[in-house]
């Protein structure tokens, strides 16, 4: 059976087996007062960098759990490319499923966007509650690796960065597209994927004048949520094609 896992904020300072860390805040609340873990009990730990232990609970108060490492364990494989989504800020529900979802497929970085058609205006702790379900898909699915959530920003900023990436893609329903499935072999990607509105046509332009490339993810109209996953599982599973 399965150990249930936890989130560690931070590293270890001693990561080694007899080493000792402490579980704070809703984390050492959902393993005692949710999950009934005992003193002796064994769990599972992953610190978001990409190194998973197992530990056995020492004791608890009010200021967390303390654990012993008693192993370190071989994270999950990441995927052959690091891919980030600049997405324009979705309606809670859809924005809550995009990063679900695609932290479970492999997503390395979200970008939230404010765009010319951007209907939502975030406030001030969506980022931290975006982070907060990230982590809780890592835990769900096994990733060890959380992925970064930058604060929101403006669609200029997100172009002005498009030749630092390997390739750069943007969802498009107009421009003649490319598949994404021939994204060339690269170490980053970037992809940006408009609000339900789509951008704007002058949006559009400047994303494909500082190099980003149109490409089409299906016949129909998608979801933003939908475009972003899709976007995701193909470029990963193209990369993952070329190392196998």
């Amino acid at each position: 059976m399965s150990l249930e896992r936890f989130f560690l904020e931070q590293p270890p300072a001693d990561g080694s087996p007899g080493g000792r860390v402490l579980l704070l805040g809703d984390e050492a609340h959902h393993l005692h007062h949710v999950r009934r873990v005992r003193i002796g009990d064994e769990v599972a730990l992953f610190d978001g960098s990409g190194t998973d232990y197992v530990a056995r609970v020492v004791s608890f108060d009010r200021g967390g759990a303390v654990l012993e490492i008693t192993r370190v364990e071989v994270a999950g494989r990441e995927p052959a490319v690091d891919v980030t989504l600049a997405v324009s800020v979705l309606k809670q529900q859809g924005m809550d499923q995009l990063v679900d979802t695609c932290t479970q497929l492999g997503m390395k970085r979200l970008i939230p966007m404010r765009t010319g058609r951007t209907v939502v205006k975030p406030g001030g702790n969506k980022t931290e509650r975006w982070r907060r379900i990230a982590i809780e898909a890592c835990k769900q699915c096994g990733r060890s690796v959380v992925p970064e959530v930058e604060a929101v920003c403006d669609l200029a900023g997100v172009i002005a960065r498009v030749r630092t990436f390997g390739f750069a893609a943007i969802a498009s329903l107009r421009a003649k597209q490319t598949l994404l499935s021939a994204v060339p072999k690269c170490e980053s990607v970037l992809i940006l994927v408009g609000p339900e509105g789509d951008f704007t046509p002058e949006e559009e332009q400047a994303a494909l004048d500082a190099g980003c490339v149109p490409v089409s993810l299906a016949a129909g109209v998608l979801r933003a949520e939908t475009a972003a996953a899709a976007a995701l599982a193909v470029v990963i599973q193209a990369a993952e094609r070329r190392v196998s």
